[in-house]
């Protein structure tokens, strides 16, 4: 029976597998996992007319809301629950619903900058990096903004060019060296057995 929380941190380059490493952890083990993604802290933006929203350069740390994540992630460790706040991406604000999430034994942060927070990264017990071509990441960026978010091609490509990439740059990529496991275009299924079995373990 585990005796303390075991906190994994999965980042890298925006749509390079992030969410679907951490739904894929929570398919296999439902009842021992909590995923705290980082998307879902973005600061609440109602004081600004949707224009000036728009503008604002969501892959820089400024735009998250670590101290409230830092507080969840806390909150969780001391095995209470807490409330995910719900990010409308169209219109760049929280809404007013939230949504309840259990503390479980494991713990998976997600997100570009989940790592890039002093505080929450000296909380992290394994670290994973996913280092995926920024080709690859860019068209599924493509994809997922078409259709998901309502946004037109040049829009996304432009933010990719101005924003997702400088960001990365500074401060996504640096993490990679102080990671535990990196994933990259050929090595998945290897790594994700690997990270399995660690979590095997540790809940037996």
């Amino acid at each position: 029976m585990y005796r303390k929380k075991f906190i994994i941190s999965i980042t890298g380059m925006s749509c390079s597998g992030k969410t679907s490493l951490s739904n894929l952890i929570y398919s296999k083990y439902p009842n021992f996992t909590s995923i705290v993604p980082q998307d879902s802290y973005y600061n609440d933006l109602y004081h600004l007319n949707l224009s000036d929203r728009k503008k604002i350069n969501f892959d820089h740390p400024s735009s998250i809301d670590f101290k409230l994540l830092y507080s969840d992630i806390k909150k969780l460790l001391s095995n209470k629950s807490i409330k995910i706040p719900k990010y409308n991406f169209n219109e760049h604000r929280r809404e007013e619903t939230f949504i309840k999430l259990k503390s479980k034994p494991i713990i998976i942060l997600e997100g570009t900058l989940i790592n890039s927070f002093y505080f929450i990264n000296r909380l992290v017990n394994h670290k994973i990096f996913f280092d995926i071509d920024q080709k690859i990441c860019l068209n599924r960026r493509i994809l997922r903004d078409k259709s998901k978010r309502g946004r037109k091609f040049s829009s996304i490509v432009f933010q990719f060019q101005k924003d997702v990439i400088p960001m990365y740059n500074k401060y996504t990529l640096p993490q990679k060296d102080k990671s535990d496991t990196i994933i990259n275009n050929s090595n998945f299924d290897e790594k994700l057995k690997l990270i399995l079995n660690e979590i095997k373990k540790f809940i037996k």
